[in-house]
């Protein structure tokens, strides 16, 4: 494509935010002067206004032989209708391939049979393991249970030396608050004392 091609392509596109009759205008002129340059979809073939949002009306038919659909782009300004062919929607016959199964003698009828019940009995149950002593399997203590034993006793021990810690603290700080009050009242019967006997000598 020579650029007066391409430039007489894109004048349009131009002119359209400034002024879309001016770019209608050039797409005709395009399409007339320049007959073989390819159609723009995006334009109107017969008035040149661009085809966007709000000046075209688009919606998907089926062609009058109904073996295709089209898409008709309908543009307002002028009313003309242009359709287009979707291949998207066409029909395609497609032959359908009937399979022939050869019917099953009584030989075979037969294994099918036995086969389908074979299917539904349950399978074989395993042999239990037979234990010579029960009691005496249950009375051993296995290693992995005398192992799992040791920290669970540990972890008590923990717990009981935390209990008390936190008895002998409580026991404590109760014997202190205790004191305190004692100490307080002591010294509460002082002062009362201490002032009776001065109210008592005036």
């Amino acid at each position: 494509m020579d650029p007066t091609t391409r430039f007489q392509q894109a004048v349009p596109y131009l002119l359209l935010p400034v002024s879309e009759p001016l770019s209608a205008l050039h797409a005709t002129r395009r399409r007339l002067h320049y007959s073989p340059c390819p159609d723009d979809p995006n334009v109107c073939a017969a008035c040149g206004s661009c085809l966007h949002t709000g000046t075209t009306q688009y919606r998907v038919a089926r062609s009058k032989s109904k073996k295709s659909r089209v898409a008709q782009t309908t543009c307002l300004a002028c009313d003309h209708v242009r359709i287009t062919p979707l291949a998207l929607y066409s029909s395609t016959t497609t032959k359908t391939s009937v399979f022939h199964i050869p019917s099953a003698g009584p030989d075979a009828r037969d294994g099918i049979a036995s086969n389908a019940v074979a299917s539904m009995q349950p399978p074989p149950l395993l042999p239990a393991a037979r234990l010579d002593n029960p009691r005496d399997s249950s009375e051993r203590p296995t290693a992995s249970s005398s192992t799992l034993q040791t920290p669970r006793s540990g972890a008590a021990g923990k717990i009981t030396q935390t209990r008390q810690k936190k008895k002998t603290g409580l026991q404590a700080m109760l014997a202190r608050n205790r004191e305190q009050e004692q100490e307080r009242a002591k010294s509460q019967t002082k002062h009362e004392g201490g002032l009776s006997a001065f109210l008592d000598g005036l």
